[in-house]
């Protein structure tokens, strides 16, 4: 969650430099507030205050407004309403300006490392969009500077040139843990929550990333992914390759004869989710498939060697079952009538 974070209202007042959809930073807003002043001052105009709600640590603290006339900054403002608010006692109002003097304080020094503060701005734009399926992923802003230090050092040319492949990247990984989190709901906690599924999916996830080794996994699925091919290229080399072609006949002439096409057809299934499952576990421990050769020769082949093992083994257990069978049989014959 968000340490402090200031969201607009539709409130009829429009400004086209605000979007009521955003999660501003405060330092974020206090530039874009100083720019319509100035434009209002140009154009000779006064306007009405603009309302908005202040997030402290992902809870709603207060609703009020900015006013525009004056010098005032957000922040100013809104710790003398804090200050004024008549029914808080004086120790929660000290409470509230300390964090949010503090907050801002550190988003302040974050926010002027110029990368960082473009990094926070997109993310929130992409990442935080209210139409983020299956819900928007919100960070604290220190989580933000932690999963920034660990893409940014890694980031060989232009910056501001690869930010939204760095999103992909990060959206990507998102996903995955998203399809980590449901399958584990699918398979053993359908009974365990109560209400609303994406909310339990949501908080499932959330707690996921709380855990400081789930982070790291996340930021290295997201520095890794971001200098991998992708993971489809899979799905383009795997048929190709002899191994698996050899594969392919064990399974579907050898196999198939003796336990039906039904049961080798599960077999060959299960191949694509292996490959797939074992990408998605290089990326999480911070290995890139940097190209096609990688994925063969760390993918694809081991496990296609090690199922042909498999499979061979499986078909000389089943040939010698059978061989068993058939001695039984004779031995049951009576060759005396």
């Amino acid at each position: 969650m968000r340490e402090l974070m200031i969201r607009f209202i539709d409130d009829g007042v429009v400004f086209n430099e605000i979007d009521e959809n955003r999660n501003y930073y405060l330092t974020e807003i206090e530039t874009i507030i100083e720019r319509i002043r100035v434009r209002l001052k140009n154009e000779k105009r006064v306007s009405a205050p603009k309302e908005y709600e202040c997030y402290v640590d992902g809870k709603k603290l207060i609703v009020t407004d900015v006013r525009f006339e004056g010098s005032s900054t957000l922040e100013n403002q809104l710790l003398q309403t804090i200050e004024e608010e008549g029914g808080w006692s004086e120790e929660l109002k000290h409470k509230y300006i300390n964090e949010i003097t503090e907050y801002a304080q550190t988003e302040r020094e974050h926010m002027a490392h110029r990368e960082f503060r473009a990094f926070a701005i997109r993310f929130d734009q992409f990442m935080c969009d209210p139409k983020m399926k299956p819900f928007p992923l919100v960070l604290s802003l220190e989580e933000l500077k932690q999963l920034f230090d660990s893409v940014h050092v890694n980031i060989s040319t232009g910056f501001y040139s690869q930010l939204e492949e760095i999103m992909a990247s990060i959206h990507e990984a998102y996903l995955m843990i998203v399809k980590i989190a449901e399958k584990e709901i699918i398979e053993g906690e359908l009974d365990a929550y109560d209400g609303d599924l994406e909310n339990y999916l949501e908080n499932k996830v959330m707690d996921w990333l709380h855990a400081e080794s789930n982070f790291v996994k996340f930021e290295n699925y997201t520095v890794a992914r971001y200098s991998s091919v992708p993971m489809s290229r899979i799905h383009s080399i795997y048929p190709k390759a002899r191994t698996y072609q050899a594969l392919q006949e064990k399974i579907f002439v050898d196999y198939a004869k003796t336990v039906g096409f039904g049961e080798a057809y599960e077999v060959n299934r299960g191949i694509l989710e292996e490959f797939e499952d074992k990408y998605t576990g290089a990326l999480f421990e911070g290995f890139s498939m940097r190209d096609d050769d990688m994925l063969d020769s760390i993918i694809i082949s081991p496990i296609v060697k090690r199922l042909t093992n498999e499979v061979d083994a499986l078909l000389s257990k089943l040939e010698k079952d059978e061989g068993e069978d058939t001695e039984e049989l004779f031995e049951d014959v009576d060759m005396s009538e």
